[in-house]
């Protein structure tokens, strides 16, 4: 099983952009191993009581939605 990365991005309040558009900037901005194979846009990150990402909540969101598509 390959991995695929995944990204998630919140928007500032009153701003606008695609997924497809984010990956146009990653595809200047970044080196071509790191672009991300899936942007999902989402209203508001997980965060801890000092206010940083909490990637474990990531990963557990992206599990589940990987057994909602795939059935695993």
């Amino acid at each position: 099983m390959s991995e695929r990365i995944r990204v998630y991005v919140q928007l500032r309040p009153n701003m606008e952009m695609t997924a497809a558009e984010v990956l146009d900037h990653c595809r200047v901005a970044l080196a071509s191993f790191k672009i991300p194979d899936e942007v999902r846009l989402v209203e508001s990150l997980p965060l801890s009581a000092v206010q940083t990402i909490e990637r474990a909540a990531l990963r557990e969101q992206a599990r589940k939605e990987l057994e909602q598509t795939t059935g695993y």
